[in-house]
């Protein structure tokens, strides 16, 4: 008996907002993560109080800089602040299945752009930086939520 298929590092599929051809970003990205914790909320629902707290899924995100104007980065510096759509498949898959969902929904690009520069290095490696990108509503409320998007399967 083999088990559940496990995810592998060596596959993504993520698109951030919307690009003329749908960037996949995954030759971007060196490390990429949906994590969540507890929301930090100005108002807490009894409903929230009930269910033990709210929590905010966020993105940690490390990408190379690039100033090519169709990169991550480029993309990160000139939509600072807005929200804008978000597919995560970790399988690496183009389109949604019941065992290799996408999860879906929207990010906030934070309002402090991404670093650029480094360290001086005698190679030529490429620099990276790194961005939290918070879940939202289409509307930038938080915590918003990341939808597990299953598809249609044959």
């Amino acid at each position: 008996m083999s088990g559940p298929a496990r995810i592998r590092g060596n596959k993504l599929y993520l698109l951030f907002g919307e690009t003329p051809d749908n960037t996949d970003r995954k030759c971007e990205t060196t490390a990429v993560t949906l994590e969540h914790e507890d929301a930090d909320t100005d108002t807490l629902t009894f409903c929230d109080a009930s269910e033990g707290g709210a929590a905010q899924p966020f993105f940690d995100v490390t990408f190379v800089q690039s100033l090519d104007s169709t990169s991550f980065w480029r993309f990160c510096w000139e939509h600072a602040g807005e929200v804008v759509p978000f597919t995560y498949a970790p399988q690496g898959n183009a389109e949604p299945t019941t065992e290799q969902p996408h999860f879906i929904g929207f990010v906030q690009i934070p309002k402090a752009r991404p670093t650029i520069g480094g360290e001086a290095v005698v190679a030529g490696t490429g620099f990276t930086s790194e961005l939290r990108l918070d879940v939202t509503d289409a509307d930038g409320n938080k915590p918003g939520v990341a939808t597990m998007d299953e598809g249609t399967t044959p």
